[in-house]
């Protein structure tokens, strides 16, 4: 059971970030959201794209600290 709630974790996590690849990288900036929202996204480009490549490795590398193996070798790092 760990194993496939540990696998169903995996999978949401990288669903969720390949959604924001997609939405966010291949759409135009602003496409899919509500209109008061999109002028908001427009002035602060930068900020938007540092934020959604941030966000995408943090959600990628997110269900690794739920590894025993690799939570025992970092005790070092404290």
């Amino acid at each position: 059971m760990k194993r496939f709630a540990f696998c169903s974790m995996f999978l949401l996590a990288l669903g969720v970030a390949g959604y924001a690849v997609f939405v966010y990288g291949f759409l135009p900036l602003g496409s899919v959201l509500h209109p008061d929202m999109k002028a908001s996204f427009l002035a602060h480009r930068t900020g938007i794209y540092a934020h959604i490549f941030a966000s995408t490795v943090a959600i990628s590398l997110g269900p690794l600290q739920f590894v025993a193996g690799i939570r025992q070798r970092g005790v070092r790092f404290r």
